[in-house]
């Protein structure tokens, strides 16, 4: 396959990431009636006459589950980051103590959740249009170097490559997972993954050996590990359910810390186990736990079953 056809499918490749990438960040703004900091990520304020994202100048926290609070960097911002959230017309109605703002998360109507799942339909719905269009021009951009003079079989070769794309069976998902090199992929590199298992059932399982570049300043090892680890384990094992034409994307998920992690706890498994596969959605519960059995934090996850194009 020339350099030419190569760099079509990298860009196409590249767009579709890119869609689902936006897809996700959208569903993350989405309120399903838990606190998540994303909600406040399209909010913008006066910044001494400077629109600025309100990340930009304040913390943003989850005490717990309900609440969202504001921590203004300059105590004289509270008043503008007020005055932005309600204009942001999220449904929120901040409570000022004089030193951050409160956003208490109302819990969900039966109006608000049919209005929820409209609009996640209609993200998903943007997505797939997105993930259509990158295969389109991809492929009509494939068919001019046919007119150019790319032999017909290096053409039809490079149609297939696109295709392949977004069309994986539910049993060769299972053997790709299988076989993937972990520290090949950017998250597992990063974290220094050491390998991944997937059994008959579609059920997998991550493992890694604790580092001290994983510690937080307290001597242990980050929460954040344990919960991309599970969050990884959990999102592949949904993954491996269904068949061509579908994948799934993580829409919430809780971690349950039980106990620190230091190097000497050794070589750690992250196990997924489906609870229950539905239409829209499946949920999964993971743990994290040594060789033995000692289980150190668990999570539960949501994951939207998104339909992808294949023709």
């Amino acid at each position: 396959m020339n350099e030419e056809v190569q760099f079509c499918l990298d860009s196409a490749e590249e767009n579709m990431a890119k869609s689902i990438s936006h897809f996700e960040s959208e569903l993350l703004k989405i309120s399903a009636g838990r606190a998540n900091p994303h909600m406040l990520s399209n909010v913008k304020v006066d910044y001494y006459g400077t629109m600025t994202p309100l990340t930009q100048v304040a913390n943003i926290g989850t005490p717990d589950a309900r609440t969202l609070t504001v921590q203004p960097w300059e105590k004289a911002m509270l008043m503008e980051l007020n005055k932005a959230i309600v204009n942001a017309h999220l449904g929120f109605s901040p409570m000022d103590n004089g030193e951050m703002l409160i956003i208490n998360i109302p819990p969900l109507t039966e109006e608000r959740r049919i209005e929820l799942v409209k609009r996640s339909k209609a993200e998903a719905e943007n997505c797939r249009v997105s993930i259509r269009s990158a295969r389109k021009d991809a492929n009509d951009e494939v068919k001019n170097f046919g007119k150019d003079g790319l032999p017909e079989d290096s053409v039809k070769d490079a149609e297939d490559a696109v295709q392949k794309l977004v069309s994986l069976e539910k049993k060769d998902r299972r053997e790709f997972f299988s076989n993937l090199p972990i520290n090949n992929v950017p998250i597992g590199s990063l974290m220094d993954f050491s390998n991944i298992s997937v059994d008959d059932k579609g059920q997998v399982s991550f493992y890694i050996v604790p580092q001290e570049f994983h510690y937080n300043p307290l001597g242990t090892v980050h929460g954040g590990l344990a919960a991309t680890i599970l969050d990884s384990c959990n999102s592949i094992s949904a993954n491996c359910q269904l068949d061509k034409g579908f994948l799934t994307m993580t829409t919430d998920i809780r971690v349950n810390y039980l106990r620190p992690i230091t190097v000497s706890t050794g070589e750690l498994t992250a196990t997924a186990t489906i609870e229950k596969v539905g239409r829209k959605v499946i949920f999964v519960n993971g743990s994290l736990y040594d060789k033995s059995g000692k289980v150190y934090a668990t999570a539960n996850s949501t994951e939207l079953v998104v339909e992808v194009p294949l023709n």
